[in-house]
């Protein structure tokens, strides 16, 4: 009886000592001031049609909480656990959950509108912050502990809108895929066109179409001005390629997702708009030090998104009153320029338009 009673003394201090030594401070290679830890997920496309996008900003990421730990005035050592969901919001869901319960991170950075619907009430309910770069839907940043980083589909699309009136266009045809994102910016597209005095015709097609030239054949009869393309993935190319072969010769153009094109040759002289941009060093330094970047899109608003974090945990009193901070930063200066942040959660840059040049994107109005 009493060897049972001491192996359960025993067994008590050392779960004790389990606990106390996960919430202490780590002393390693890697955080040599024993800072206390914050942890910081990362939820992206790593595989699949975005992989290309998703790996870049991964990088960005590391980029950033690598310079974020080399600061040292910097309270706390940052630590980054990086999850794939192939951009499938099932997945989503399982590695929010993952992340929050197993790996007890502190904030999450997330990508695009459709998995941002479905994690920002998980991180709300559970007091995480989540920061999600690419959004157009304004849902996602209701709760108190969400954010977006992106420019809102008002500003792009009223750039690209007053783009076209300049260019005397009169008739737009929309085609667009049905999905969270493309459905804000169709909208937003459509009213802003609207206000100037241009009509519009959005065609709707499934995001897992690869046949387009029935739609393609409405778009030839009704003879646009311009064909603005609201796909992106897989889905681009196959859609570019049965527009030449459909004979049409209307100018190509877009907001916002071209930039994610893995190959901007099949784009040549197509317009879009987009958010601002992370200056060229800092692109070159992201490809120099990570060799798989491979896409320029985003970048520098997953670099911004992680340094506003810690600029909020770094601030706060506690890690819990981190997301007030993060609430009260109202401007940051960042890599794609200046944001400003509004009542409502959101960071916000300016939108430019870009023309395809010899198969490289490039700013043709700020």
């Amino acid at each position: 009886m009493k060897n049972k009673k001491l192996w359960i003394v025993v067994a008590v201090i050392a779960i004790i000592a389990a606990i106390a030594l996960a919430f202490s401070p780590r002393h390693s290679a890697e955080n040599p001031d024993n800072k206390p830890v914050i942890k910081i997920g990362a939820i992206l496309p790593l595989s699949g049609d975005l992989a290309n996008v998703g790996e870049s900003a991964k990088n960005a990421i590391m980029m950033a909480v690598a310079n974020a730990n080399k600061n040292a005035d910097n309270r706390y050592y940052y630590k980054l656990v990086v999850d794939d969901d192939r951009f499938e919001v099932k997945k989503t869901v399982v590695l929010a959950n993952k992340q929050i319960f197993s790996n007890a991170v502190a904030a999450i950075v997330g990508f695009a509108s459709t998995p941002g619907l479905v994690v920002a009430p998980i991180a709300d309910k559970h007091k995480v912050i989540y920061m999600n770069v690419g959004a157009s839907d304004q849902n996602i940043a209701k709760g108190g502990y969400a954010f977006i980083h992106w420019t809102m589909p008002s500003q792009t699309t009223g750039r690209l809108a007053e783009f076209f009136a300049r260019k005397g266009y009169k008739n737009i045809a929309i085609i667009s895929e049905v999905d969270a994102g493309f459905s804000v910016l169709e909208k937003a597209l459509a009213g802003a066109a609207k206000n100037a005095g241009i009509k519009t015709k959005t065609f709707e097609i499934n995001p897992t179409e690869k046949d387009f030239r029935p739609v393609l054949a409405q778009i030839k009869q009704m003879k646009p001005d311009a064909l603005v393309v609201g796909v992106w993935g897989a889905q681009l190319p196959i859609l570019i390629k049965q527009y030449h072969e459909s004979g049409l010769t209307m100018p190509i153009a877009n907001t916002e997702t071209f930039s994610m094109a893995p190959d901007f040759s099949i784009l040549e002289g197509a317009y879009f708009s987009d958010v601002a941009q992370s200056p060229e060093e800092f692109n070159a330094r992201l490809r120099g030090e990570y060799k798989s970047t491979a896409s320029d899109f985003a970048t520098g608003n997953f670099y911004d998104a992680i340094m506003l974090m810690v600029k909020a945990f770094e601030t706060a009193e506690t890690p819990e009153e981190a997301a007030a901070a993060l609430r009260a930063i109202k401007e940051y200066d960042g890599i794609v320029g200046r944001l400003t942040q509004s009542d409502n959660g959101i960071f916000q840059s300016d939108a430019v338009i870009k023309r395809v040049t010899n198969g490289k994107p490039e700013i043709v109005e700020e």
